[in-house]
């Protein structure tokens, strides 16, 4: 086993002995870089492979997060918190924070800080973002329904203040529940990790052809997709907060038209497509975020038979060049387009 760190605190002094000096200079390098930022504790020497910081006083991020586990609106403040003191610590450093989880945030008088930094390391936004999205994802109830909605939530609300490339988020993250997990012990459940990866890659689409029309039932499916566009038209639009409004223009919201157009506006590798005129179930939307769909571009909860087309999941890169090419080719049915894409109803 590694020799572990002494941390000892005097009075409002905390005092750190590094076993390793190669962790000390990066530590030591860090709060250099972050001298008089306010995000981390008040350095007072440094040397010796040792560090004297104050001593930072407050309820950690975690224990804040534990106590409001149980209200998304507290959750989002937290989560905001963290993300808000990431992005200043990104501009400030542009390092990888490493391991690092909520345990060594502190929430003092004077906003957030963090108390180590001996894994930091040159490296992706996405890889500290996927560690802490897989820690909320199994601990303390591994691949549970709650667990993955706070994790899709950390994700929603990180992505409203952070620009992160998608796909990467994706494949670290996997790699994340993957190295988590084994060190951890816990059952794989392929299931339930492509669901929770699939929404956290997937841009939340609702087309309501009124705009008067009352949005909130398909609102719990898709206010935590990292990116959410309301479809409606030109002259109207509904009320809904943290959605972009795509104005349909010229006839019907769900016309071959105006998807190719919407497709383009997308940044995510997935979208959800729900209609404001339809109830649907959980377990449709997790059935269609869960599935394999590794061979396909379109998965529809419905049968062929039946004509509808929602809720439906459509893979972006491949639907912003099918449907542009179906418009160019006199095409202007959208069921019709999408019969030229790899389609499965499920």
């Amino acid at each position: 086993m590694a020799e572990q760190n002494e941390v000892v605190r005097k009075g409002s002094v905390v005092i750190k002995r590094f076993a390793s000096h190669l962790n000390y200079l990066k530590e030591s390098s860090i709060y250099d870089k972050l001298r008089g930022s306010g995000l981390a504790p008040r350095l007072l020497f440094e040397g010796d492979d040792s560090i004297e910081h104050e001593f930072a006083e407050g309820p950690s991020l975690l224990d804040m997060l534990t106590e409001r586990s149980g209200d998304p609106a507290e959750l989002a403040k937290c989560f905001k918190l963290f993300f808000d003191w990431y992005q200043a610590f990104r501009a400030k450093t542009g390092t990888s924070l490493g391991r690092v989880d909520f345990s060594k945030f502190i929430y003092t008088d004077s906003g957030v800080v963090c108390i180590d930094f001996e894994h930091c390391r040159a490296g992706y936004m996405e890889w500290d973002i996927a560690y802490l999205a897989a820690g909320i994802c199994l601990v303390p109830e591994p691949y549970s329904f709650r667990a993955i909605e706070i994790c899709r939530l950390f994700i929603s609300v990180g992505a409203g203040i952070l620009t992160w490339d998608p796909d990467r988020l994706s494949q670290c993250l996997k790699a994340e529940l993957d190295r988590q997990r084994t060190e951890k012990g816990i059952a794989a459940d392929d299931e339930a990790e492509r669901y929770l990866i699939s929404a956290l890659s997937c841009c939340g689409i609702l087309f309501a052809e009124d705009p008067l029309v009352d949005v909130t039932a398909a609102m719990p499916f898709l206010s935590t997709a990292p990116q959410r566009i309301i479809v409606c038209p030109e002259e109207g639009k509904p009320a809904c907060p943290s959605f972009t409004c795509f104005a349909a223009g010229y006839g019907k919201v769900t016309s071959l038209y105006t998807a190719s157009r919407l497709m383009k506006e997308v940044r995510q590798p997935w979208s959800l497509w729900l209609s404001a005129y339809e109830k649907y179930t959980r377990e449709s939307i997790i059935g269609l975020l869960a599935a394999e769909k590794e061979d396909l571009d379109v998965l529809i909860a419905s049968s062929e038979s039946s004509g509808r087309i929602f809720p439906m999941l459509i893979r972006t890169e491949t639907a912003q060049i099918a449907l542009g090419m179906a418009v160019s080719s006199g095409i202007n049915s959208l069921p019709e387009a999408l019969k030229r894409m790899r389609v499965a109803y499920i």
